[in-house]
């Protein structure tokens, strides 16, 4: 709360900023003690989040690269085109490092439908 009141006097660009300090810095700051609460090991989160945090790279990779290469369409086409562009490289990715991974996905688009 404070950094959003100290960012709320710059405006919209204030609050951005003020959320993109404070919520690594607070995440920093409580991880340790909820990892010690839920007995989870840095190592075990680590292994749980190395195939997302890796995919969301390449996939972050691939929608800019794409997204320069069908500059000139209309906003919308290319704005579904990254979309699927970017949720196929993020399956693709997940499915090639992780299998177990890849189900967690398929069953949480899942539930998305329903």
């Amino acid at each position: 709360p404070g950094a959003f009141f100290v960012g709320a006097k710059w405006g919209v660009n204030g609050m951005a900023y003020a959320w993109l300090l404070a919520i690594p810095l607070v995440f920093a700051l409580r991880l340790p003690g909820t990892m010690r609460s839920v007995g989870v090991r840095p190592r075990d989160l680590f292994a749980a989040a190395w195939s997302p945090f890796a995919a969301a790279g390449i996939m972050y990779l691939v929608v800019g690269a794409s997204r320069m290469a069908v500059g000139g369409i209309g906003d919308f086409v290319r704005l579904v085109m990254l979309i699927g562009i970017g949720a196929g490289t993020y399956c693709a990715v997940v499915a090639l490092i992780d299998r177990r991974a890849l189900s967690d996905v398929t069953r949480f688009a899942g539930a998305l439908r329903r």
